[in-house]
C-alpha cells in the first residue's frame, strides 16, 4: 500500500505527518524500516502485558479526551513507504541468474546430445525418411539396405496393367535380374553425402525419393523382346493425340483444343518399366502412368494464347497487291490462309500457301519460255516454242514481299515486279504491233496497231543444220543504220541492221537476186532474214524495242493469198507444231560464216559510207537481254529513210 492511498484512508489523523500508532491496522510494515524509529510493540506478548481494560478504549471517551490531556504518542513519516524496496530487487535479479545459468547448461548439453547422434549414431546410417529406388532405408545401414534389396531380386516380378487389368508379367529370372557389382559403393556414397545434422527434420518432413539408375544389372535386349512381344504393344489406338493449335473459324482465329489420343507411348512404356525394376516395383499400369502418346502443346498454354491474339491483329488489315495491270484487295479471307503457328507457337508466315498464291499469278501473267499459240496471216494458229519474248514475274521476289507484308499490323501496297515485259495485254502479250516470220513459205508481215503495213518474200537461214534461222518468239533488241556485218571469210555492209535473236536479226540484202520460194535452200543466209531493199526501211522505220518477232513453220501454201489488212482472227482449231522440212542439200564447204559483229558506219548513201567508215566494231549481243515494255508507237533512233534502190 503506497503513502497517498493510506492518507486517503485515514483522513484527517494524518494532518501532522505522521499516524497514531493505534492505527497501525492500516500499515503493512516492511523489514526496511530502522530500529530507532520503532515505536510499536515488537509482539503480541508485549502487547499483552497492558491491562485489557487499558487498551479498550470507548469511542466517546477518545472523542472527548482533549488533545493537550492526552499522553504524548510518537507517530510514523509516511513517507516512508514511497522508497524502493531495494533488497526485494537484488533478491529477484539473483534468482534470474540462476535461471540463464541452468538453461545455458541445458542447451549446452542438448547441443552436445544432437551433435553426438548425428555423427557418431548416423555416421553409417541413412538418416529418417531416406528412400532409395522405393526401398526405406530410414535409420538403416548400408549393409542392412543392400542385403534387404538383394534379397527380394529371387521371386521379383513386374506386371505390366491396362486399366487394372494385367496383361503381361515380366520375371527378375526372365531379364537376369542382379544387384549390380557397384550397388553397395552407390549406397555408401549416398549415406556418407547426406547432412546428417537434418536427422531430425527427416522426423517431420517427408524428404525426395532418390533414384539410381544402375543399382540394378539386367539383359536390356531380353527386356526389349519381352516388349516387342507384348499385350501392350499389340494395341491398335482408336484415336491419336493432336496438339492444340489455332484454326479460323470463318471470322477470326480461335484456340483449337489439343486432342488426348490411347496410342501406346513405346518409349514411355520401356523408361518406365526399367525404373520399375530397378525400383523392385511390381506393378506398371499404362492407362494411369503417362504411357501413352500426349499432345504437347494444351490449349491452355500461355503462348499459344499470344500466338492466337497476334494471328488476329495480322489479318485485321488489308494487302493492295499491284501486279502489271490489276490492283487486287487481300483482306483477312484471304490472309487468314497465310498465317500459321509453328512448333515453337511463333506465328509466322505460311510459305507454301503464299507459294501456291503467287504460282496462279505466274500462270496468269507468265508467258516467257512458255509455249504460245500463234494466229498465223493465214487465220490458223500454230504453236510456237522458244525465244525470249514475254513476260516473267518476279515469284520470288513477290513471295518474300508477300510474307514482309502478312507479319506487319498495318494495311500494306506490294507491287509486282517483271524480270521480263512483254507488249501486248494479259492474254495477248505479243499485242497487235509485231513482225511475223513464216519459215517455211519464206514470207514475212509486219503489223502495226493491228494494220498490216509490210508483206514480202525473205530469205532465212539456209537449212543444213548451222545456218538455220531458229523458230520461236522473241524481241527486237535494237536497231541501227549502216551497219557492216562481218564473218569469217566476208564483210557486208548493210543499210538497215534490226537484231532480234543474239547475232541474227532482219536487214537489207541487195545482193539477193531474188526473194521467197526455195531461194534459201542453197543460198540461204548465215540465220538472218534478208530482206529486199524496197521494204527494209519501212520495217526499220516501224520497227521498237521489245516487238515480238515470231519465227514459225507452216505448211506448203501453194496458192496466192488474199490481202490481208488488219490481224487475223482466231481459229478455232488446234494449234498444229510444225518442223522445218526434210530437205536434202549438195555439199557445203567447211567453212561456217556466221554474222557475228556489226560495225558501224556514219550515216549516208551506201556509197558515201564505205568512203568515209569510221572503225568502231561492236559486238552483237551473245545473250538475249531483257528490257522493259515500251510504248508500241516508240521508235529508236526515229528518222526518215528513202528506200534503198
Amino acid at each position: 500500500m503506497d503513502s497517498e492511498k493510506l492518507r486517503e484512508l485515514l483522513g484527517e489523523d494524518d494532518k501532522n505527518g505522521g499516524v497514531d500508532v493505534n492505527y497501525r491496522q492500516f500499515i503493512d510494515y516492511d523489514d526496511d524500516i530502522d530500529e530507532d524509529e520503532e515505536t510499536f510493540p515488537q509482539s503480541d506478548e508485549e502487547n499483552r502485558s497492558d491491562d485489557s481494560e487499558d487498551i479498550h478504549y470507548d469511542s466517546e471517551d477518545i472523542h472527548d479526551e482533549s488533545e493537550a490531556s492526552a499522553p504524548a504518542r510518537k507517530k510514523i513519516d509516511l513517507s516512508v513507504l514511497d522508497e524502493p524496496a531495494e533488497k526485494k530487487g537484488s533478491y529477484t535479479k539473483n534468482k534470474l541468474k540462476i535461471a540463464g545459468a541452468v538453461g545455458i547448461f541445458m542447451l549446452a548439453a542438448a547441443v552436445t546430445i544432437y551433435i553426438c547422434i548425428s555423427y557418431v549414431l548416423y555416421s553409417n546410417r541413412f538418416v529418417p525418411s531416406t528412400v532409395i529406388n522405393g526401398f526405406n532405408c530410414s535409420n538403416k545401414t548400408v549393409d542392412t539396405v543392400f542385403d534387404e534389396i538383394n534379397g527380394s531380386l529371387d521371386d521379383y516380378k513386374l506386371s505390366i496393367m491396362i486399366g487394372g487389368i494385367n496383361s503381361d508379367i515380366i520375371s527378375g529370372s526372365d531379364i537376369d535380374l542382379r544387384c549390380s557389382d557397384n550397388l553397395k559403393a552407390i549406397l555408401t556414397d549416398i549415406c556418407n553425402n547426406q547432412k546428417k545434422y537434418s536427422w531430425l527434420k527427416g522426423f517431420f518432413v517427408k524428404s525426395d525419393e532418390i533414384y539410381v539408375s544402375n543399382g540394378m544389372d539386367l539383359d536390356y535386349e531380353a527386356l526389349d523382346g519381352i516388349l516387342d512381344n507384348s499385350v501392350v504393344f499389340d494395341i491398335t489406338p482408336t484415336i491419336k493425340s493432336e496438339d492444340a493449335g489455332i484454326m479460323f473459324n470463318g471470322d477470326e482465329f480461335e484456340i483449337k483444343p489439343a486432342i488426348y489420343g490411347d496410342e501406346i507411348n513405346r518409349t514411355a512404356v520401356r523408361n518406365l518399366a526399367i525404373k520399375k525394376i530397378q525400383c523392385l516395383d511390381e506393378t506398371l499400369d499404362v492407362s494411369t502412368e503417362q504411357c501413352y502418346i500426349l499432345p504437347s502443346v494444351s490449349e491452355n498454354d500461355e503462348k499459344l494464347k499470344t500466338a492466337c491474339e497476334t494471328a488476329n491483329r495480322y489479318i485485321d488489315k488489308s494487302i493492295t497487291l499491284k501486279v502489271f495491270d490489276t490492283t487486287q484487295i487481300l483482306d483477312r479471307s484471304v490472309l487468314n490462309k497465310w498465317v500459321t503457328v509453328n512448333f515453337n507457337a511463333d506465328v509466322v508466315a505460311n510459305e507454301d500457301e503464299i507459294k501456291d498464291y503467287v504460282k496462279t499469278l505466274d500462270d496468269k501473267y507468265t508467258t516467257f519460255e512458255k509455249p504460245r499459240n500463234f494466229k498465223t496471216h493465214y487465220g490458223d494458229t500454230v504453236a510456237v516454242s522458244g525465244g525470249d519474248y514475254g513476260r516473267k514475274l518476279n515469284s520470288e521476289l513477290l513471295c518474300e514481299q508477300l510474307g514482309e507484308a502478312v507479319l506487319s499490323f498495318d494495311d500494306e501496297e506490294v507491287t509486282a515486279e517483271f524480270t521480263s515485259g512483254a507488249m501486248g495485254p494479259v492474254g495477248n502479250d505479243i499485242g497487235t504491233s509485231y513482225i511475223e516470220v513464216d519459215l517455211t513459205n519464206q514470207k514475212l508481215w509486219m503489223y502495226k496497231n493491228g494494220k498490216q503495213i509490210v508483206e514480202t518474200d525473205v530469205i532465212t537461214g539456209k537449212n543444213d543444220g548451222k545456218h538455220n534461222t531458229p523458230a520461236g518468239t522473241y524481241k527486237i533488241k535494237d536497231k541501227k543504220r549502216n551497219a557492216t556485218l562481218k564473218g569469217e571469210d566476208y564483210t557486208q555492209p548493210v543499210a538497215y541492221w534490226i537484231p532480234f535473236n543474239g547475232d541474227i536479226g532482219l536487214h537489207d540484202a541487195p545482193w539477193q537476186t531474188a526473194f521467197g520460194g526455195t531461194t534459201y535452200i542453197l543460198n540461204g543466209s548465215h540465220g538472218c532474214v534478208n530482206l529486199p531493199p524496197n521494204v527494209a526501211a519501212t520495217i526499220y522505220n516501224n520497227a521498237v524495242k521489245d516487238m515480238a518477232v515470231i519465227c514459225y513453220f507452216h505448211s506448203v501454201v501453194a496458192a496466192p493469198l488474199e490481202a490481208v489488212t488488219q490481224v487475223p482472227a482466231a481459229s478455232s482449231a488446234p494449234a498444229p507444231v510444225i518442223t522445218a522440212p526434210e530437205i536434202t542439200y549438195p555439199p557445203v564447204s567447211d567453212k561456217t560464216e556466221q554474222e557475228t559483229y556489226v560495225e558501224v558506219f556514219t550515216e549516208g548513201s551506201s556509197q558515201a559510207a564505205s568512203d568515209n567508215k569510221t572503225e568502231v566494231t561492236t559486238k552483237a549481243p551473245s545473250a538475249p537481254e531483257h528490257f522493259e515494255n515500251t510504248d508500241n508507237d516508240e521508235i529508236i533512233h526515229e528518222e526518215t529513210v528513202a528506200p534503198v534502190e
